[in-house]
């Protein structure tokens, strides 16, 4: 295979410069402004974007350069977000880059960022800046919708693509912030100043609070929590007190559980409604109160709402020094993080989906890795699944009758005897361990945090930007391993039967199994250490208890955060640039495009231009580097000065040569107590000699070639402005123009300077210009000066900045703005008016004949033709705007601007382009593949043959390579590159999987940064191997649940997919967490309406009672107790119950009706009738957590067909997955028209043996799904794939993919 891409050192360069590789407008990034904090994003394209001043950068993740620069901001950019990847991919829909980005002048803009133009560009008239920026979570309805948060109280549904506004909602009050419920489109969460608002009608079509009234709270970070119930849908600050709208003051003590009674039974511990009310209207101010104390202030201290992306209805509410867990549904605080005193505030968090892992960052540049803790669970039998809950404290289950709690009750009515609650004790709390936290950052005023990103693809890699342009990427790894008890692994499911085949079934979510052989190792190399490869999912832990001690040993990792990657900024406090010699005949085979820059500590940084690297770095001196010169192409001579301290009147003066192959420092002056500052240092043409000019003595001549001092001119040498050498030698002595006056004989400088041993050396020009106006010209051959002529200054031109020389033309730039231009050879000198204040610099293009010159003034540059004195180009800055330090040319027909922040700007001819579009990947020298950065075309032909290739009979790359090659041999080399272009280890662990095609899918998905595959095939291979372990059964799938060895599930990430055992215990520790800290009545009747749901009646009997005699629902609550008890006890008045209940249901009271239902145990009927009102993710909750295995899949049936009228098709697809319903799901795929997963689907069910092929319905599907794909083969020239598939319509075998594989 070609290497090309592979020959990049550590350093970022190539060995040899490649002529293809041209210098393209292009932004090298520089520090960061404080405005731009927050501002930054990592997609699921694997590239990192972030906010620099008014500019977006765009990072390449995998080879760390700088891959995009977008420019077209004209104020600070404040939000940045990737776009969605959660839709089907295809020829049609390729893998394309789409990027948002916000500024503080409220302008929106959508980037193509391949070629970084504006797709679209909005804004909201009387906005200020923009808040917060979200992608609508669904891609099925549209791809394009953005949701905005235009500051002070406006959000915007937009659509991305045409610039129009869907709709738009006003709030009364200041918003600062919202977030999407990863797990319902409908439900957002709205941060305003002192309270919280839940909008759960988010839709596409209607602005919120049209169908559902929005529901607004506070959370205060002194646990305090209060709830706004029914407020107006648009005016949340006047609100009356009244009846039903009243806030209820809550106090959660001790949130940690420590000490705390789990039996709330005691009337005098749980006030009554009424005087929550009393003491609510004493202490809580209403929300139109301008006066609130701020220590009663709601949420005017949050910095972050996050919901979590593994657990549905958590939302974290990040405050500087502590982090609330809240249940959204419930409306309690069920666990804090608090930090100690020494430890750096929080600044911000990142909720990963593949775990229950929370990232930190705190304000000192730490990371935290916080995973929490999994509930304590005890068997009393390993045989059945009776689940006790151990006490937080004392670790013995109390007995029954502490409670009352009968062992059948909740089954008896669902017919699941084997799952119920035998004892009852206080949960543990919603607890976060720390795992590590990583070494803080040096904080100073150049180096501040911005904001940090974690990889949607593995979520185990953290970037970490800083103000001073650092990006510092940290990677989550297993540093050693032991056997102990741990919260984090439950080692009984590796013991378990699911392993009794194939002990490396679930390698790909435990990190290792003990004393078995495994591919472990190879498979974390391919899969960079995906948070699923490193933790277990979050499954409660088992103790066996019946002489089964002895087996259960529990796997624990060490985890790690280890900095892999490190990427530098531009230079801090930049003082100048210098660009390296220019392109020639004699260089083109190891030319290096760089460019060298001094800041004001004396650091000294050199680019790569071809490609953005930062190739060295160096400290080479002491004090502010002013100048640089090249002095060879690994060579450079610097120079600056400074003060000797802060009252005297002396400098340090200082000029050094250094090598960069070795970063060896030659000292050539280094003078710590001169009189007068160094100015200038000029280099001649040479490279011969170089000459040091002052500000208030003469200039110095210095031998280049072995640094020694030729000549220290006398005090009554005239003092140079300027000075510049000629761009050639041995030229004709400058003739003398009319104007020009004889020699000055003052001056004294015909001296011829002998020296024995002088080497033979080529005569060199050089002229400066006094304050005086007056030319000089000499001539210097070795150690002899001589001198040429002196031209006197004209009138009506000032005090000269800077001069060039080439060719017969001496161009100079006055203070005042004029441009003289003197033609030696016509003996001419001519005057023009640039009419832009002070020329500070003048840079004359590279190549022969190109009399182009660039002029730096303060408020920009002008590109000028020198030999015409015309004007050919200008860059103006506005006024407030960065400016801009220093220019030089990087070609002839390029520019390059260093700013102030420390961006380096490569600008096109025309001074107006400082980006180019990203060349595709088989041009530029990547170290890893990206599907986004090469053609629709190469990336799905790449990606077919990663995914499968039934044509061949063995699974490799030498044979589809071979065959591509003899229809197309320039395809098949871009394929061999792309394919040698993927991380280490890849291509080889493919052809060796264990689990076939769906596995290669899976790891292809992650590959390609797709998030729809990623998760469909997840969901597949779990449930394919499920199935397939369950192939001695009946092969119905209902018995699937069933059967004993299902121990493990996915994680919660997937909620209502999971395993129904192991959900249905997760929501019985959530309510009796739940239980365990309620203290309103409100609180008690959520509480105790969930209860009924899951069976646990008679704890709710225990609440119902509980109500204290004084309040007004006391009366009713003791006839429901009694009405509850009666109908467990009797089944004599379910008739009437239920047409109650449906009573109830059709006059509104649908949960009342519901629990009525759950009573009698009519638990299908109810799940139905929240189906009826549209409540089907309810209803799903209560079939997975009640149901029998069979209710429970037609009830899912049902959902199915519900969320494809949804337009949420790909829930859908994974609802039918989660049933092993593997017909329907290539009836879904078929219908989708996603005939290529289908088809991938499709062979690996044959894989698995789980599918019946020869089914009719299903045969005349899988002909169609050939035909499409043959067509998509044809597309992408894959004819060997096309010409398989062509065999398989026509052959008339029973198996045809049986029999073509074989």
């Amino acid at each position: 295979m070609s290497d090309k891409g592979n020959n990049t050192t550590s350093g970022g360069t190539n060995d040899t410069w490649n002529p293809m590789i041209k210098v393209v407008p292009r932004t090298l990034p520089g520090t960061i402004s404080e405005s731009n904090r927050g501002a930054c994003d990592w997609g699921w394209q694997s590239l990192f974007a972030y906010g620099c001043d008014k500019n977006v950068i765009v990072i390449d993740i995998a080879s760390f350069r700088v891959l995009q620069t977008l420019v077209g901001h004209p104020a600070c950019v404040i939000k940045v977000k990737w776009s969605l990847e959660n839709f089907h991919h295809s020829l049609g829909s390729p893998y394309s880059l789409r990027l948002a980005s916000a500024d503080q002048a409220g302008n929106v803009i959508i980037w193509n960022v391949h070629d970084g133009s504006v797709i679209a560009r909005f804004f909201k008239p009387g906005t200020s800046a923009v808040g917060h920026l979200e992608w609508f979570p669904s891609q099925q309805a549209s791809r394009d919708l953005l949701a905005v948060l235009h500051l002070p109280s406006t959000i915007i549904l937009w659509n991305a693509n045409t610039g129009t506004s869907l709709w738009q909602k006003t709030f009364q009050q200041p918003l600062k912030y919202f977030a999407f419920d990863p797990f319902s489109l409908c439900s957002v969460l709205v941060l305003a100043q002192d309270h919280l608002i839940h909008i759960t009608d988010f839709s596409t079509t209607n602005p919120p609070g049209q169908v559902n009234p929005l529901t607004a709270f506070g959370i205060q970070p002194n646990d305090n929590v209060y709830t706004l119930e029914e407020p107006p849908v648009d005016n949340v600050s006047t609100l009356e007190p009244s009846t039903k709208s009243r806030r209820f003051l809550m106090k959660v003590s001790n949130v940690s559980g420590k000490g705390k009674n789990s039996n709330r039974s005691d009337n005098a511990k749980r006030p009554s409604l009424a005087d929550s009310i009393k003491s609510d209207n004493a202490k809580r101010p209403s929300l139109a109160d301008s006066t609130v104390k701020q220590d009663e202030s709601s949420l005017s201290d949050c910095i972050q709402i996050r919901f979590s992306s593994a657990c549905r209805h958590h939302v974290f509410v990040v405050y500087a020094r502590s982090i609330l867990i809240f249940d959204l549904e419930m409306k309690f605080i069920i666990g804090q993080i608090n930090l100690e005193r020494n430890l750096s505030p929080f600044m911000k968090i990142y909720s990963c989906h593949q775990r229950n892992v929370l990232y930190c960052l705190h304000e000192n540049g730490s990371i935290s890795t916080r995973i929490r803790r999994v509930s304590s669970w005890i068997s009393s039998n390993s045989q059945d699944s009776k689940f006790h809950y151990l006490d937080s404290v004392s670790l013995s289950p109390r007995s029954n009758s502490e409670f009352g709690i009968g062992s059948d009750a909740i089954d008896n009515a669902n017919g699941n005897p084997d799952e119920s609650v035998n004892s009852w004790a206080s949960p543990e709390d919603t607890i976060y361990d720390i795992c590590h936290q990583t070494d803080s950052i040096r904080i100073t005023k150049s180096c501040r945090v911005i904001g940090f990103g974690c990889s949607p693809i593995t979520e185990s890699d953290i970037m970490l930007l800083l103000s001073d342009g650092r990006l510092l990427k940290w990677r989550l790894m297993i540093t050693s391993t032991s056997s102990t008890k741990s919260h984090l692994f439950d080692a009984s499911i590796v013991d378990s039967d699911i392993f009794s085949n194939d002990k490396s079934m679930y390698n790909l979510a435990l990190p290792q199994l003990n004393g078995t052989g495994n591919n472990m190792t190879e498979i974390k190399d391919v899969l960079w250490y995906s948070l699923s490869d490193l933790i277990a999912p979050h499954i409660p832990i088992r103790h066996y208890t019946t002489g089964k001690e002895d087996k259960v040993n529990q796997f624990v990792v060490d985890l790690k955060m280890v900095m892999t990657a490190l990427y530098s900024g531009g230079v801090t406090k930049p003082t100048c640039l210098r660009m390296c010699p220019p392109l020639t005949t004699k260089n083109l085979s190891f030319y290096k495009p760089l460019i060298a820059v001094g800041n004001n500590s004396g650091y000294v940084q050199t680019f790569d231009l071809s490609n953005g690297f930062l190739t060295r770095e160096f400290s080479a001196l002491t004090v502010p580097i002013k100048g640089i010169e090249w002095i060879g192409e690994t060579r450079l001579l610097l120079y600056g000065h400074s003060s000797a301290s802060l009252n005297s009147n002396t400098y340090r003066n200082e000029v050094v040569i250094l090598d960069l192959r070795n970063g060896f420092i030659n000292k050539i002056r280094d003078n710590s107590n001169e009189t007068s500052p160094l100015e200038s240092v000029k280099v001649s043409h040479l490279r011969q000699y170089f000459i040091v000019t002052f500000k208030d003595r003469p200039l110095e001549i210095w031998d280049l070639q072995n640094g020694s001092l030729i000549r220290d001119m006398p005090k009554n040498f005239p003092m140079p402005t300027s000075l510049v050498w000629h761009s050639s030698s041995n030229k004709k002595k400058l003739h003398n123009s009319d104007t020009s006056s004889s020699v000055d004989s003052d001056s004294a400088i015909t001296n011829e300077i002998s020296a024995s041993g002088q080497q033979s050396s080529a005569m060199e020009h050089f002229v400066y210009i006094s304050s005086e106006g007056v030319l000089y010209h000499f001539m210097i051959n070795g150690n002899t000066i001589k001198d040429g002529s002196k031209i006197p200054g004209g009138g009506g031109v000032s005090t000269v900045n800077d001069m060039v020389w080439k060719n017969d033309l001496i161009i100079m730039g006055d203070t005042d703005g004029s441009l003289i231009v003197w033609d030696l050879k016509a003996r001419l000198s001519r005057v023009v008016q640039s009419h832009r204040g002070s020329i500070r610099r003048l840079r004359i293009s590279p190549g022969k004949g190109n009399l182009k010159v660039a002029l730096l003034f303060n408020d920009g540059i002008d590109i000028w033709d020198a030999l015409h004195r015309l004007c050919l180009n200008s860059l103006k800055i506005n006024k407030g705007g960065l400016q801009i330090i220093d220019v030089d040319w990087v070609a002839s027909d390029k520019t390059i601007a260093l700013y102030e922040d420390g961006c380096m700007r490569i600008l096109d001819a025309s001074l107006n382009t400082a980006t180019s579009p990203i060349p595709l990947n088989d041009s530029l020298p990547y170290t890893s593949f990206n599907a986004y950065l090469t053609t629709p075309k190469i990336s799905f032909l790449v990606k077919q043959l990663l995914q499968h290739q039934p044509w061949n009979k063995t699974y490799g790359f030498s044979s589809p390579i071979d065959a591509i090659k003899e229809k197309d041999n320039d395809l098949a080399e871009t394929v061999m590159e792309q394919l040698s272009l993927l991380p280490d280890g890849m291509t080889k662990f493919l052809e060796s999987v264990p689990f076939g095609t769906a596995q290669r899918c899976l790891i292809t998905a992650k590959l390609f940064g797709d998030q729809s595959e990623t998760e469909f095939w997840t969901v597949a291979l779990h449930y394919l191997r499920k199935a397939h372990l369950n192939l001695d059964t009946d092969g119905n799938t209902r018995s699937i649940e069933s059967s004993n060895n299902l121990d493990i599930s996915l994680d919660t990430c997937f909620d209502l997919l999971r395993n129904r055992k192991i959900f249905r215990k997760d929501q019985l520790e959530r309510v009796f967490l739940l239980d365990s800290k309620r203290i309103s009545y409100a609180q008690t009747s959520k509480c105790e309406s969930n209860l009924i749901l899951l069976g646990q009646v008679d704890r709710a009997i225990k609440l119902l009672l509980e109500t204290n005699p004084t309040d007004e629902n006391y009366y009713a609550d003791s006839l429901r107790a009694c009405l509850t008890a009666t109908i467990c006890t009797s089944g004599a008045a379910q008739s009437t119950v239920k047409l109650v209940a449906t009573n109830l249901i059709a006059n509104g009271r649908l949960y009342e009706g519901v629990q009525l239902l759950c009573l009698i145990g009519k638990n299908v009927e109810a799940c139905r009738y929240l189906q009826t009102y549209g409540e089907w993710d309810k209803a799903a909750w209560l079939a997975k957590a009640t149901l029998s295995c069979g209710d429970c899949y037609d009830m899912y049936r049902q959902w199915i067909d519900n969320l494809l009228n949804s337009t949420q098709e790909d829930q859908a697809i994974l609802v039918a997955l989660s049933l092993c319903d593997f017909n329907r799901v290539i009836e879904l795929l078929y219908s989708l028209r996603l005939f290529d997963r289908a088809i991938l689907f499709l062979e690996a069910c044959t894989e698995f043996k789980v599918l019946n092929i020869k089914s009719e319905s299903l045969a005349k599907m899988v002909d169609v799904m050939y035909e499409e794909y043959i067509r998509h083969c044809t597309q992408i020239d894959n004819e060997a794939a096309a010409e398989y598939y062509k065999k398989l319509i026509s052959t008339d075998s029973e198996n045809p993919i049986e029999e073509a594989t074989s």
